[in-house]
């Protein structure tokens, strides 16, 4: 019985490793912001390679079927309080001196693109740094971007439907099944 509880802590320590990333950017302290996945888009990790919205949306494709898989590591980021990130490795840069840079991204439990991170060695452990994006990236409003907004309905929190359809369930004021909520007799399914 004793095995068997050392077995389990083991198990819950060596689940619950995570990371830690502090923001050093001053701009998002009053409100998490996102950045606006637009032609205006772009995000590096300390080197010359720029990743583009398309980019991003592919990646955060990636991350979430991996997420429900169980496979992506766990953290927290200063940026987003109380939400629980997790890192999807996109890329990576030689450092001399150091060794790689990893280039991740970082996505929340509906699969939503939150920022870039950048992991390194530094004194025998990993350091972690926010990735910047371009002067010309807009933000949006994190907790305005977990609402799905309908035509005569009230507002959802798309937390709780599946994140790439995005629609509230059926018998929510949406429509019947078959019909669009704008009423144009169209499928939902084809």
């Amino acid at each position: 019985m004793k095995l068997l509880s050392i077995a389990a802590v083991a198990l819950l320590v060596d689940i619950s490793a995570s990371f830690y990333l502090i923001d050093d950017n001053q701009t998002f302290q009053s409100e998490p912001k996102l950045p606006r996945l637009d032609d205006k888009f772009e995000m590096k990790c300390l080197s010359a390679q720029a990743y583009r919205a398309k980019h991003i949306r592919k990646f955060a494709k990636e991350a979430y079927s991996q997420y429900m898989r169980g496979e992506l590591q766990a953290g927290t980021f200063t940026r987003f309080p109380g939400v629980t990130v997790y890192k999807y490795v996109v890329g990576n840069h030689y450092v001399p001196d150091v060794g790689y840079a990893y280039h991740n991204i970082l996505i929340d439990e509906i699969g939503t693109f939150l920022a870039g991170m950048l992991e390194y060695p530094a004194y025998r452990e990993m350091a972690y740094s926010p990735c910047k994006f371009s002067i010309y990236t807009g933000y949006e409003s994190y907790a305005n971007s977990r609402q799905l907004h309908t035509e005569d309905d009230e507002v959802y929190d798309v937390s709780k439907y599946d994140p790439h359809f995005q629609q509230p369930p059926i018998g929510s004021g949406r429509g019947t099944p078959g019909q669009s909520s704008r009423g144009s007799g169209r499928s939902w399914f084809g």
